[in-house]
C-alpha cells in the first residue's frame, strides 16, 4: 500500500483527501477489511468505545455544563 494513501489509527482508517490515489487506496482498504476479520472486529470495538466515551449522555451533559458555566462565568 502506498504510504500516503492511508494510515491506521485506533478506531478509524484515514485516507488523505489530497492524494490522487484516494479512490484506489480506499478500495484496497475495503478489500483488506473484507479479508481481515480481526481488523474489522478491532476497528468496530475501538469505534464503539470511542462513541460511548465521547457521546454517552452523561459525558455530553457534563461537557455542556462545563462549557455553559465557563461562558457564563459561573464557577
Amino acid at each position: 500500500m502506498h504510504p500516503s494513501v492511508a494510515r491506521r489509527r485506533a478506531a478509524v482508517i484515514v485516507a488523505h483527501p489530497d492524494d490522487e490515489t484516494l479512490w484506489c487506496g480506499g478500495f484496497i482498504l475495503l478489500l483488506g477489511l473484507l479479508k481481515d476479520a480481526g481488523l474489522r472486529r478491532r476497528l468496530g470495538e475501538a469505534g464503539r468505545r470511542r462513541a460511548v466515551e465521547r457521546f454517552d449522555y452523561r459525558t455530553v451533559a457534563r461537557r455542556f455544563v462545563e462549557l455553559a458555566s465557563d461562558r457564563l462565568g459561573i464557577h
